[in-house]
Parts: structure tokens; C-alpha cells; sequence
């Protein structure tokens, strides 16, 4: 096992002193077994941005695959999720124009990948909103299934949250990346924690597990 579970990115450095290897934890969801995160309630005023990390589907969905809402319900959700339409949700809370890969696109009528890769979507707080689950419906009647990472929220530029997803052998906690307790993970077990290596030699970059049987690309990048 290389490095402790709660670190995000964990660099080995060559002798000659340069970076050699970077590795990180993902944490594979199922929704057939309601795997999903609890965080401390995070209240968004108008202009926060948040960003979540997903590995998107390789078909269309066939029901509502959730990526982030509040367990109250009610007026205030932020509930965005991949429909079975083949677009994503994504409520009027947020700003019309999101950031999927790096390139704006509508809120409204977008497409979401179905190619396997892990993407990046950045979305924009319109009013006030409250986000306290990643990876499920307020219900629950709704899961995620594959990967969520890297959830972070920017304030006026200065990043507030960072809370890296990648899984913990030891318990049920979520921690960010500074270590802090910030939520709970529910189902989830030591078993769907893995270990991966970044490999930057390849187009697009991907992530790699340590025996190959698993490959992830990330779009974006080079």
C-alpha cells in the first residue's frame, strides 16, 4: 500500500529529487447498493462555484444518476443529475451557463459524455442554495453509479472547500483535504477504495490502477 488513503495525491519523488510517480484513491459507487456521501451542509450564496469530478456513463442513464442535492429537500436543493434523456438536470438555482471540461455550455439542453472518461463540471450559484449529499436524491431514490471526486467550492476566487472523495480504509469518515472530519460515507467499504497512477505520457492523460485492469482517461487534458 502506498501512502495513507486519506491523501488525495500522493507523489514519489525520484532520487534526483524529481516527481517520478503520482498516485490517488477513487472510490467507485454503485447505485444498486446506495453508495453515496453525507457532508456537513454547505450553504452557496450567489456566485459560489462549485466543481465535482465524475466518471460519466458509457450508454445513457436509465434512471436519474444524482450527482449532488440536499437531504431537507424543499425550496433550496441543488439537485443536478444525469437524466435519462441523455441531458443533464440541473436546476434554475444555478446559472444558465456551466463549465463542462473546461468549455461553458448551456445549463439547459447539454449533453452529458457517455464515453467512460472522468470530467469535470463547474457550476454557478444563482441565490442561496444548500448542498449536504453527493451522489444521491434527497429521497435516496436516486444514486450515483462509478466515480465522484474532487468536490471543491470558490468564494470570490478563494477556494472554501476542498473535499477529495477518494474513499478511507479505516472508517465512515469524509474527510477534505486538510483532514478534517466533513461527513459521513454511506455503504461504502474498503473494497471500493483503489489505488490508481496518473499517466501523463498518454492522449488524453488517464489514470491507471496498479495492475492495468482499469483504465480511465480524463478529458481535457493534453
Amino acid at each position: 500500500m502506498i501512502g495513507d488513503i486519506m491523501a488525495r495525491i500522493i507523489g514519489l519523488t525520484s532520487p534526483g529529487g524529481g516527481l517520478a510517480q503520482v498516485y490517488r484513491y477513487f472510490t467507485t459507487l454503485a447505485a444498486a447498493s446506495s453508495k453515496y456521501y453525507e457532508i456537513d451542509n454547505i450553504s452557496l450564496t450567489d456566485e459560489d462555484e462549485v466543481s465535482i469530478t465524475f466518471q460519466a456513463p458509457t450508454s445513457m442513464v436509465a434512471s436519474e444518476s444524482y450527482l449532488l442535492d440536499a437531504q431537507a429537500g424543499g425550496a433550496a436543493r441543488p439537485n443536478t443529475f444525469l437524466a435519462p434523456s441523455g441531458d443533464f438536470s440541473v436546476r434554475a438555482f444555478w446559472k444558465d451557463t456551466m463549465v463542462l471540461d473546461g468549455v461553458p455550455v448551456p445549463r439547459l439542453g447539454t449533453p452529458y459524455p457517455v464515453d467512460g472518461q472522468l470530467h469535470t463540471l463547474v457550476l454557478t450559484a444563482d441565490r442561496s442554495i444548500d448542498i449536504d449529499l453527493i451522489g444521491a436524491k434527497f429521497d435516496l431514490s436516486s444514486t450515483f453509479s462509478d466515480i465522484l471526486a474532487d468536490f471543491k467550492v470558490v468564494r470570490a476566487g478563494v477556494l472554501i472547500h476542498d473535499i477529495p472523495l477518494n474513499g478511507n480504509r479505516l472508517n465512515s469518515d469524509v474527510r477534505d483535504a486538510g483532514g478534517a472530519v466533513v461527513g459521513t460515507t454511506i455503504n461504502i467499504v474498503q473494497a471500493d477504495a483503489e489505488l490508481f497512477k496518473l499517466n501523463t505520457s498518454t492522449s488524453p492523460d488517464q489514470w491507471e490502477n496498479l495492475d492495468l485492469t482499469r483504465i480511465i482517461p480524463i478529458a481535457g487534458t493534453p
